[in-house]
């Protein structure tokens, strides 16, 4: 039991990514609120896309003049366009001019977020570095042990708590919300030098999964594998040269991308890519957002925008109706009934955006493909 002292909070966000810095942001105006970032992260991505649509969030949070500074401009470029090689062989190409939203972006996913993090610390909350150790809730308010850098216990009381904190669903976890795994998608990770001068980001399949091919810079290229777990062996996710002959003999790969100069291959390892949900996405107290509620599949490049569009619904809704400040408990059931609805609506949008593009690709008859069958 705590013997010290209370740093009480409206709202404590946990996890300092997409979804928890856009929270914050949207929230510091209105609520007395801090956000807690992990200590570690694991993330094996040097890129993710950013769909052109969060040019509009980010415009909503006056986050323009932030973006183009040099520090922020050296984690993200513009995308020169895609090609799709996506049930046929022959190429779909897209690019902004047919995007009335202008290009998509490809972030230095890491040094991106140190960037929102370092802004969001200056001007919006304070940033707590450590993890949740303990939770409790009674009597209208969390009582939350956060354990710092430096080993020590920081208490925290807070009448919300917003979990942000990607796959691992941190909060959610320890309150006792079960979380629903539905394949078992992952990626593994390398980058390469560019073998053409080509700028287009590719996809394409295979007969075992999918491939995304991303390039970092005129001269290097991030090439991401999705499959199922259970369908390669398992020295290809974790050993750099059982992944590089696997490139190197894969046909479908060589003929889409060209031949890998073997000496430049840097291993990044292999993730979790599944889809996966909260069984509830709130409760008294709580609600999750971003990857902490729902993660969808890499296919629907989705990632990065969902988690901020879902912290923009949440943070609307939350100030619309305010049962934390106002102390109008019974808002909060009103809160819980429009969140959810909100969020349901996302999932099964996904859903049926998800099987549709699955359908398209005609390889039904190998068990990846099988398995993500409407038939």
């Amino acid at each position: 039991m705590n013997n010290g002292k209370f740093v009480e909070k409206d709202i404590l966000i946990i996890g300092a990514g997409m979804a928890g810095c856009v929270s914050a942001m949207s929230l510091h105006r209105d609520f007395n609120i801090a956000l807690v970032e992990k200590v570690t992260d694991t993330d094996c991505y040097l890129a993710e896309t950013l769909i052109a649509s969060g040019k509009r969030i980010f415009n909503e949070l006056n986050l323009r003049d932030w973006l183009l500074t040099e520090r922020c401009q050296q984690t993200y470029r513009l995308s020169d366009g895609s090609v799709s090689y996506w049930g046929a062989n022959a190429p779909v190409y897209t690019d902004a001019l047919r995007n009335p939203e202008g290009e998509n972006w490809i972030l230095n996913k890491t040094d991106f977020l140190d960037e929102l993090r370092n802004h969001t610390e200056r001007f919006s909350a304070p940033l707590l570095k450590g993890t949740v150790h303990t939770l409790d809730y009674a009597h209208g308010y969390w009582n939350v042990a956060i354990k710092l850098n430096d080993e020590t216990i920081q208490w925290y009381k807070a009448k919300f708590i917003i979990d942000a904190s990607g796959r691992s669903a941190v909060a959610a976890r320890k309150i006792g919300i079960k979380r629903i795994i539905e394949d078992k998608l992952i990626c593994i990770s390398a980058v390469v030098n560019n073998p053409t001068a080509n700028q287009l980001c590719k996809n394409f399949s295979d007969e075992n999964g999918w491939w995304f091919v991303c390039p970092l810079n005129s001269a290097k290229l991030q090439l991401s594998y999705y499959t199922d777990a259970d369908l390669i062996h398992k020295n290809l996710t974790g050993k750099a040269e059982q992944f590089r002959a696997f490139i190197h003999a894969n046909r479908t790969f060589n003929e889409r991308i060209g031949n890998v100069d073997p000496d430049s291959f840097q291993f990044l390892g292999t993730k979790a890519a599944n889809t996966a949900r909260l069984e509830q996405f709130c409760g008294n107290g709580w609600c999750a957002v971003g990857d902490a509620a729902m993660c969808f599949d890499p296919l629907s490049s989705q990632g990065s925008f969902k988690a901020m569009a879902t912290a923009m619904q949440l943070t609307a809704l939350l100030k619309e109706v305010n049962f934390i400040t106002t102390e109008k408990k019974q808002h909060e059931v009103v809160f819980q009934e429009l969140f959810r609805e909100q969020m349901e609506k996302i999932w099964s949008h996904y859903k049926n955006h998800q099987a549709y593009y699955y359908q398209i690709e005609k390889q039904s008859s190998n068990v990846f493909w099988k398995r993500r069958s409407l038939g």
